[in-house]
């Protein structure tokens, strides 16, 4: 038996020569640790015009857990080399002032001094789920659509004098704190709340160009009808009277949140409504002005298309 070792060993020596040569294959040998695959993204902007883009790749099976990539990248598209194989989920959103992105789900970062909600930036979000397979390129679109809409009110000037207004000022509740961007990504985390929190913004009126109407803007995540969206205004006059109206908009503006999906002419598609305002401001007791004619309106009519200039006569 002896005389068999060196035997034994040389054919031992040999086969363990032949599975490492195998093994330099991929093809003949099975890795615990598979080659990686690359993520092949573009982005798909519709009408819109792009810009860069914040992308985090996260694991599908596990979404929370720290995020695979989470890059900056350009407006076109990017390639993810080196993913390991298996399943993942892709967010892509544009930054946006005084807006946070977590969780599949943006939120207000911050209110003004007096506790309102500020105007925010412009968002647009967009997702994907990819398969990644060992030594492959996986290619996917991304289409991203808006986030944020801007909302402009214009009262057109009736009856009476519109250079007797000293401020025109409005308070609008129903506002949205939070807006879900990625409905797959914010499923996985338990619910928190049964209704959807919201605030209000302020509004500034000042006279259009030509001084026939007041106009305001301001853009937001969103409106919800289902808490009631009510506009407040208060009206100054250059003697220091002032009066303060209601107005309920909560049917006028139920359509305001439909912008998910934009149109090809406008795909920023703001949302106008629109009113005509008489001014009473002879009358010392009763009110000071009534608004009537509620309604969206089409911005390339005029308008609410008019461009808005700041006053500096009653300052």
């Amino acid at each position: 038996m002896n005389k068999l070792y060196p035997l034994h060993a040389t054919i031992g020596s040999l086969l363990l020569l032949g599975a490492l040569a195998a093994c330099n294959d991929k093809q003949m040998c099975d890795l615990p640790h598979p080659h990686p695959g690359r993520a092949v993204l573009t982005y798909d902007w519709g009408t819109a015009t792009p810009r860069d883009v914040q992308l985090e790749v996260l694991p599908y099976d596990d979404p929370l857990a720290t995020p695979a990539i989470d890059t900056h990248t350009p407006a076109d598209g990017t390639t993810l080399d080196r993913l390991a194989p298996g399943r993942y989920h892709a967010l892509a959103c544009t930054e946006a002032e005084r807006l946070s992105v977590s969780n599949g789900t943006a939120a207000v970062t911050d209110t003004e001094d007096d506790g309102s909600l500020p105007s925010v930036g412009d968002l647009w979000a967009g997702s994907t789920h990819l398969t990644i397979e060992s030594g492959t390129d996986t290619r996917a679109a991304i289409g991203l659509q808006p986030c944020t809409r801007l909302l402009r009110i214009v009262l057109n000037a009736g009856q009476g004098d519109p250079t007797q207004v000293q401020s025109l000022t409005g308070l609008l509740t129903g506002v949205r704190t939070s807006r879900v961007i990625d409905p797959w990504l914010a499923g996985q985390v338990p619910a928190t709340a049964a209704t959807t929190a919201t605030g209000s913004i302020r509004l500034h009126f000042t006279p259009t160009d030509d001084g026939t109407a007041f106009a305001a803007e301001h853009r937001l995540l969103g409106l919800d009808p289902t808490q009631g969206i009510t506009l407040t205004l208060t009206l100054t006059t250059d003697d220091g009277r002032d009066d303060t109206q209601d107005y309920d908009l909560t049917d006028e503006l139920e359509d305001f949140d439909d912008f998910d999906n934009p149109g090809a002419d406008d795909p920023d598609d703001p949302f106008d409504l629109g009113g005509d305002i008489d001014l009473i401001v002879t009358s010392p007791v009763d009110a000071l002005f009534s608004i009537s004619g509620w309604g969206q309106v089409d911005s390339t009519e005029g308008g609410a298309d008019m461009e808005i200039k700041g006053r500096t006569d009653k300052e």
